[in-house]
């Protein structure tokens, strides 16, 4: 899209301060960024089971997003419990138990506590996951080794025949 804006503006100094001023005037829209970066908090998926690449894109998202927002100079700072409830509404059952567990009644956590505790939990599911063998140890794995030995004696040039080539005489 921003490609067709700007096609037909001339590659030099000049030309690109105008498809700038062109983008920045077709793009910068404050509200919509910022809808946009909440709307990818709020859209998180639900998981149903345990996985620990799955839980590292809930992480990842609310942390882009809430540096995002902040970049558009929106205070997120208070935003701990809210953003915490959200994830974990989206956690497959196994993971909120634990989070529940590791986390006192009493006290209000705070969103790096979840960030930890989620990080810890997939270096966990990583670390004890077995690790499916690459195609080369699988194949050197399955086969099935054996030996030959061949026993071999040298060929005499001379004579064409299976001795020792210092049995042959000079000629």
């Amino acid at each position: 899209m921003q490609k067709r804006v700007i096609q037909h503006i001339a590659v030099s100094e000049q030309g690109f301060r105008v498809a700038w001023e062109i983008l920045v005037e077709r793009y910068e829209n404050g509200r919509l960024i910022i809808n946009t970066d909440i709307d990818n908090i709020m859209k998180l998926p639900c998981f149903t089971t345990e996985n620990a690449s799955q839980l590292h894109h809930p992480v990842d998202t609310t942390r882009c997003n809430l540096e995002a927002l902040k970049a558009m100079k929106q205070n997120t700072d208070n935003w701990d419990m809210i953003i915490i409830y959200i994830l974990v509404q989206r956690l497959d059952n196994k993971t909120k138990n634990e989070w529940e567990l590791h986390i006192s009644n009493k006290e209000l956590p705070d969103l790096q506590q979840l960030y930890t505790f989620l990080e810890h939990r997939c270096n966990a599911m990583e670390s004890i996951a077995t690790k499916p063998k690459t195609n080369e140890q699988r194949q050197y794995s399955d086969r099935k080794i054996s030996h030959s030995y061949v026993s071999v004696k040298p060929m005499c040039e001379v004579h064409k025949d299976s001795h020792a080539v210092s049995q042959t005489q000079d000629y």
